[in-house]
């Protein structure tokens, strides 16, 4: 099984790259899955601050999940794949933590 990417939404903020950061540990520690938080843009300067305060570094960046070897990803702080990385119709969505309504989300395989 291929490292699970954990991520939030195009041009991240506060709560898509913390919530990618913390769900990430989660279930490696908790469920010892192979995650990494990873992030869709360079954090914005307030979350670069929050992130600095916290001596917590920043997830890297990527354009697309099959580019890093991906097959499954779960999605923080979005459900749209519009609004999530460019391959999401090409990977396996493994989970989605999120606090917005569900719009235009299917998968094939029930998520957990």
């Amino acid at each position: 099984m291929s490292k699970i990417l954990v991520f939030g939404h195009q041009n991240p903020d506060s709560d898509a790259i913390g919530s990618s950061v913390a769900f990430a540990y989660l279930a490696k520690e908790a469920y010892g899955l192979d995650t990494e938080a990873v992030a869709l843009g360079t954090p914005n300067e307030e979350t670069a601050f929050v992130l600095n305060y916290f001596g917590v570094e920043a997830p890297r960046v990527i354009t697309s999940a099959k580019a890093e070897g991906a097959e499954q990803v779960i999605l923080t702080d979005h459900n749209e794949f519009q609004q999530s990385v460019s391959d999401i119709a090409e990977v396996e969505v493994y989970g989605v933590v999120d606090h917005h309504r569900v719009a235009n989300f299917e998968t094939a395989s029930p998520l957990y």
